[in-house]
């Protein structure tokens, strides 16, 4: 048996690679000039423009009139085995179930790796990652080395559209080049920031349908892609009621919208010559093997996927193909069935329906560099050779898959002649890497809120490193401490996050968010330690000085925090704020405008910024001016605006409007009860109207919901502008003897 191995290619301005780790193999230098003579033919044939305009209108009216319609439609981490057309009785699909009786199924179709642009990737380029280049959703863009789908399509008099459903495939990736037509909008808020980094596929089915429509009988290739069922799992009704929260509903949610998307074929009379392939870009683990997601392991859950094929006018029709089948495999697949023999040349991938007399067995490749690019762990590479299943790590494992399709028994050393063969392969394979590019901070947050957390400090360097499958135990208290966060229960983030660290020091996001939480807690020096790591981590990381930039000013200590902010600046313009914090701690209101003004120029700083103008025009007392400035944070912020309503109520209550000031500084406390600020402008303004024991009520929660020094100096600091020194001393004294070294308390 052998691997299809790919065409050398050159490679213009790529990054500098990366030896790979041990065991891996030479690079394949291939035949040069005959790759490039290949190249230069296939860039010919397909226009030699990514747009495909002019090829278009210079085709064959005749060849493009009779030319099928193509569809191709991935279900994001669909597994194979949780369908009824595999086998699973769970769950009731009855759109695919009809779409499979139109088709052949693929009872062995496999991913490359388990992640989705680099996936989706090697569905439109026909190319492994490692020709490709992108080796996560993060920090890789799609070059113009390999002809797309679309390019060749296009080239050919084909309308070329797409609908997909996640910020990860947004144009920016490159992905959706050769596209004419390319809907990737997100629901967006005031000033186009992104406030969903995916969409409901319901909602990405309007634009294709509508897309369809414009391009009525004219030969067209439509992608579309919908992100159910990938976590976050939000089914719908009656999905959710019938199958409960989970993957099972979403399979079902995903079935309902891509019946709605063949109905609209049908109804347009395009669905009977059509050909249509259904797939997905990897599978999820749901546990298996002790990951609940996808991206770190190499087993069949996360690789195997659905592939049914429905070739025009019901050729082929209810067949099955045990034929080992991979992403690869789709271009070829699409361009033969199209006569497009030409652009096959140098695909390394096999058509699926070309007779198979002669044509050699290969072996299937994926890899994943997840754990290393994200937490420092080894990559992982995989073969399958029928029935064997090789993963290579720093713990080789070797299966049988068709005994142990769950892969529960390494049998390795049982079979050392298929190890060694197998490994062999691999070690043939140019599978080393080049560095990921930084991603900016609202890139970073959107691929954060869709789970994908993590980046290592030192991914690149040439070191053993651990087996993913030992540190399953770690990503899973990773998971805890990034749900925590997100539900803003930061003691049990900070407890999550320490037994991260206590195991591994080099995860960049556990100590940004260490520093994050500990801030929120009033735990200052300990929230700037842990930025300070993260300084020395990443050499300067932007986003640490940011963070210790907070830290230095929340203690006083101006002149650091001014230095911390000015080395943010460059790609953090939120640090703007602080120098304007600073400047108003030190009374230059005027150095503080100018910095707000350079803030107001950044669509992320912006919100933030105004609310600092509103702070500025309290300190020149004037109250209206400053809920005028509010209500235009509001309007441009994306999601609600952390000090919004603090800021509110320290307005109307310099306007004297004591009741209205309480309600909104009670929301401040609702919105964010570990917050010191709140509790303390909330006992002054009930102190000042004559509620005496609503002050002391008030201070009384912030110590117990917030029972940390700079709550209890804050609160005595408080008593003692309300007149009640008597109270501020037995608390001061109260709170020296829990904390005898705490400068702040003994300062006061």
């Amino acid at each position: 048996m052998m691997i299809v191995r790919p065409v050398a290619h050159s490679r213009p301005n790529r990054p500098k690679r990366i030896p790979p780790g041990p065991g891996r193999g030479p690079a394949l230098n291939g035949m040069a000039s005959v790759c490039a003579i290949v190249s230069l033919s296939l860039f010919l044939a397909c226009g030699g423009d990514s747009g495909g305009t002019d090829a278009r209108n210079a085709a064959s009216a005749g060849s493009a009139a009779s030319a099928p319609p193509v569809v191709l439609i991935s279900i994001d981490t669909l597994r194979s085995d949780r369908l009824p057309i595999y086998g699973y009785a769970e769950v009731e699909t009855p759109a695919i179930d009809r779409l499979r009786r139109d088709s052949t199924l693929f009872t062995h179709a496999y991913s490359h790796v388990p992640l989705t642009l680099p996936a989706h990737a090697s569905m439109l380029t026909g190319r492994f990652p490692y020709e490709h280049g992108i080796r996560d959703n993060q920090g890789y863009v799609l070059g113009p080395e390999w002809p797309t789908l679309p390019e060749i399509l296009g080239a050919r008099g084909y309308r070329t559209g797409a609908a997909v459903s996640t910020f990860i495939l947004r144009t920016e990736t490159g992905i959706a080049r050769g596209f004419e037509h390319y809907d990737d909008s997100i629901a967006n808020g005031p000033a186009n920031q992104i406030v969903s980094p995916l969409r409901p596929g319901l909602d990405t089915l309007e634009p294709a349908r509508a897309w369809l429509a414009d391009v009525k009988d004219q030969p067209f290739f439509l992608f579309f892609h919908i992100y159910e069922p990938h976590r976050p799992y939000q089914p719908s009704e009656p999905f959710a009621s019938r199958y409960g929260i989970g993957y099972d509903a979403e399979v079902a949610l995903a079935d309902h919208v891509i019946g709605e998307l063949l109905d609209t074929l049908r109804q347009q009379g395009r669905y009977d010559d059509a050909l249509i392939i259904l797939t997905s870009d990897h599978g999820e683990g749901l546990g298996d093997h002790g990951a609940a997601e996808h991206g770190p392991l190499l087993y069949r859950e996360v690789l195997q996927i659905p592939l049914v094929i429905k070739l025009p006018a019901g050729s082929a029709a209810g067949e099955t193909s045990n034929r080992p089948a991979q992403l690869v495999d789709l271009m070829p697949t699409i361009l033969d069935r199209l006569g497009a023999t030409d652009a096959l040349e140098s695909l390394p991938g096999t058509a699926l329906f070309a007779e198979s007399e002669g044509m050699p067995e290969r072996m299937l490749y994926a890899e994943t560099l997840f754990p290393r690019l994200h937490f420092g762990w080894s990559e992982l590479y995989s073969l399958i050779d029928f029935p064997f299943h090789y993963i290579h790590g720093p713990d080789p494992e070797l299966y049988d898959l068709a005994t142990d399709p769950g892969e529960t028994r390494n049998i390795l050393t049982e079979n050392r002649r298929a190890y060694r063969k197998m490994a062999d392969a691999l070690a043939s394979l140019p599978t080393d890497f080049a560095a990921p590019e930084p991603v900016d901070e609202e890139t970073r947050a959107q691929l954060d809120a869709l789970g994908y957390i993590g980046s290592s400090s030192d991914a690149m360097s040439d070191r053993p490193r651990a087996d993913p499958k030992t540190k399953l135990h770690v990503l899973e208290a990773l998971a805890q401490a990034f749900n925590h966060f997100r539900q803003n229960d930061c003691p049990a983030t900070v407890e999550a996050l320490e037994r991260v660290l206590a195991e591994e020091q080099e995860i960049i996001e556990a100590w940004e968010y260490l520093g994050r939480c500990q801030l929120r807690l009033g735990k200052v020096p300990e929230a700037l330690a842990a930025y300070q790591q993260l300084l020395t981590l990443t050499g300067g990381n932007a986003k640490a000085a940011l963070g210790a930039a907070s830290a230095f000013l929340r203690l006083g200590q101006f002149d650091d925090a001014k230095v911390h902010a000015e080395m943010a600046i460059p790609s953090q313009p939120v640090a703007y704020n602080i120098l304007a914090q600073v400047a108003m701690q030190q009374g230059d209101l005027e150095a503080a405008d100018q910095a707000l003004a350079k803030a107001m120029d950044s669509s992320l700083a912006r919100p933030n910024a105004l609310l600092g103008k509103a702070e500025v025009a309290l300190r020149r007392e004037d109250p209206a001016a400053a809920l005028d400035f509010v209500r235009q944070a509001e309007a441009a912020a994306a999601e609600p605006l952390k000090g919004i309503e603090l800021t509110r109520g320290k307005a109307l209550a310099q306007m004297g409007e004591i009741e209205p000031a309480m309600r909104a500084l009670w929301a401040a406390i609702e919105e964010s009860p570990r917050e010191i600020a709140p509790y303390a402008h909330l006992a002054l303004v009930r102190g000042l109207a004559g509620d005496g024991q609503g002050a002391f009520d008030t201070l009384r929660a912030l110590v117990e919901a917030v029972p940390v020094p700079p709550a209890y100096a804050e609160a005595v600091r408080t008593l003692r502008l309300l007149g009640d020194q008597e109270s501020a001393s037995r608390l001061l004294q109260f709170a020296r003897s829990k904390w005898p070294r705490n400068a702040e308390l003994r300062s006061l």
